[in-house]
Parts: structure tokens; C-alpha cells; sequence
């Protein structure tokens, strides 16, 4: 089977002018990995965005008899294609909705399949990890109501760090990706947490 690149719109809904990422993904890409790529672009990879979570749910708006609950089903048997739209749900430390669309498809050249998964624009810096995502509302509309862009608060550890939403690096984002992504696998082994699919 011929090897693809899907190029995904991934919207955090309820954020959408302030954080989104553009991402290529090839089809040999499973449904879980992609779930991890958008946590790890997204700054999702505290231990704290584990410490409250049961489950995770990916609601798919395309009709695809196979995906139930097939996390290792690959994109390419998936059924996307261009304009596919569906809804990831993650309920770790609060519930997070993105919203995903496919905007692109194109052949991938045998010799480019190491660099992907990648990134290729983003807009804010990601999801404060050490709030739920109740507390990342308030936080946010605060930062919003004073026309502020920054908090400044305290790490598990004691050191206190300013978070700035705007200051998203693409570079660092995509040289950490694949790290970022193979730290959330072992964290999901490590809690045997399940991944549920559901058509809607």
C-alpha cells in the first residue's frame, strides 16, 4: 500500500484563535499515536495530566465499521481523507476537546518517513499543565479580562516559572516530539489507561 502524509487541523475548542497546530502525520500512523502526538503539541506530558485519569475518549464523525476499539488501527485503514473531520476527547485532569480536520493528503517518499510526525505551524504555547482544565478557563479568562498574556505561578517542585500563552516555540516543539511522544506511551502502559472509539 502506497505511504501518505496527512496534513491535520488540530483546534482546541474554546481556544480556537489562540491554540492550534498544523501537523503531518504519515498513514502508518495508528489512532493512538495520533492521540499522543496532539498531547505532546500541546504540552499535555506532566505527570499531573495523568494524575486524575480514567479513560480517554475519541469520537470519530466518519463511518468506519473498524474503528471501535482499535487504538493500533493505522490512519491509512482508518477510512480518512481530505475534509474528514472528527473529535478527539481527552479527559485527563478535566475534559479538552479538539477538533481535528484533514486538510491535505499527499504521497510520502520512502526516504522521508523518519521526519515524520511533524509539526509545521502552531499558534500558543499549549495547555498549562499544572491546572486543570476548569482552572486553565479561569487562568485564561483572567489573563484575557486584565490584557495580559502571562501568569506566574508554582511548579510541584517549588520553583516558580511565568507561563506566557503566546510564546509558542515551533522548533523546540518538534526537536522534543518524539520524546514527548514515547514519554506518554510508557505512561499510558505504565497506568493501563484504555482509549474507546466511538462513531458519532
Amino acid at each position: 500500500m502506497i505511504k501518505k502524509v496527512y496534513k491535520f487541523l488540530i483546534l482546541l475548542q474554546g481556544y480556537n484563535d489562540y491554540f492550534y497546530r498544523e501537523v503531518d502525520v504519515s498513514s502508518d500512523c495508528t489512532l493512538e499515536e495520533l492521540y499522543f502526538i496532539i498531547l505532546s503539541s500541546f504540552d499535555m506530558i506532566s505527570e499531573k495530566t495523568f494524575s486524575k485519569c480514567n479513560c480517554c475518549t475519541k469520537k470519530i464523525n466518519f463511518s468506519n465499521p473498524k474503528i471501535k476499539t482499535l487504538s493500533s488501527l493505522p490512519l491509512k485503514k482508518s477510512g480518512i481523507s481530505i475534509g474528514s473531520k472528527f473529535q478527539i476527547i481527552c479527559n485527563c485532569n478535566g475534559t479538552y476537546v479538539f477538533d481535528l480536520q484533514v486538510d491535505d493528503c499527499k504521497i510520502l517518499p520512502p526516504w522521508k518517513s523518519k521526519y515524520y510526525p511533524k509539526i509545521i505551524y502552531g499558534k500558543g504555547k499549549g495547555i498549562f499543565p499544572y491546572a486543570t482544565s476548569e482552572e486553565f478557563q479561569k487562568y485564561f479568562d483572567m489573563l484575557n479580562e486584565n490584557g495580559e498574556t502571562e501568569i506566574k505561578c508554582s511548579l510541584p517542585n517549588g520553583d516558580t516559572v511565568i507561563w506566557d500563552y503566546k510564546k509558542y516555540d515551533l522548533d523546540s516543539d518538534n526537536n522534543n516530539l518524539k520524546t514527548n511522544i514515547e514519554f506518554l506511551k510508557n505512561n499510558y502502559q505504565n497506568k493501563n489507561i484504555s482509549l474507546f472509539f466511538s462513531c458519532f
